[in-house]
């Protein structure tokens, strides 16, 4: 239950609601007795690994991006509404697997994204350590960057799964992320 209304608490109201039509504003006001269903239903989704059909359904909006021209079909922004509870759920997974890798120490020391107590100052200030230490020692520092276009949903599912199950991430929780990965479908 802890879980549950951690992340219930951390639930966005301003954000809309998926296919299913409920929204996060009503998953935080609800009574303690349909939080206690719905960690119910969770915990069999959990146990079962098989995350709902309906979770996995996208509703695509097009965003027509500032100063676009509405003509062109470049000037939009798909936003993918997915439902709510399906987004609850996979906090509280998050929060798990999150916990899990840090815990265990499993990322490299210079990962710095979607980590807690690390910030987008922290790559910075590495950066600026290397370059300084490199002009006192008098060698040049060349430092590349690449921005991948697209990168979050160009990852190789099989890939991340393979690299969670080398991270020692199985049993329900990689039966819940495969399960979460497979047969996606937007309208």
């Amino acid at each position: 239950m802890h879980e549950l209304e951690n992340a219930i608490e951390t639930l966005p109201t301003d954000k809309a609601c998926g296919i299913d039509y409920i929204h996060n504003q009503f998953l935080t006001h609800l009574p303690q007795n349909k939080k206690m269903q719905l960690l119910g239903i969770f915990n069999r989704i959990w146990r079962h690994g098989e995350v709902p059909d309906e979770w996995k359904i996208g509703l695509i909006c097009p965003i027509l991006k500032q100063d676009k021209d509405p003509q062109q079909i470049n000037s939009y922004r798909p936003i993918s509404l997915l439902s709510c509870i399906s987004k609850l759920m996979e906090k509280m997974v998050q929060a798990r697997l999150v916990y899990t890798i840090e815990t265990n120490e499993q990322l490299s020391p210079t990962q710095y994204g979607f980590r807690i107590r690390k910030g987008t100052i922290d790559p910075i200030i590495t950066i600026e350590h290397v370059i300084r230490r490199g002009l006192i020692n008098k060698k040049v520092t060349i430092i590349v960057f690449f921005d991948l276009k697209a990168a979050f949903d160009s990852v190789d599912h099989m890939i991340l799964l393979k690299t969670l199950a080398q991270l020692n991430i199985g049993g329900e929780m990689l039966s819940w992320i495969i399960s979460f990965l497979s047969d996606r479908k937007y309208k």
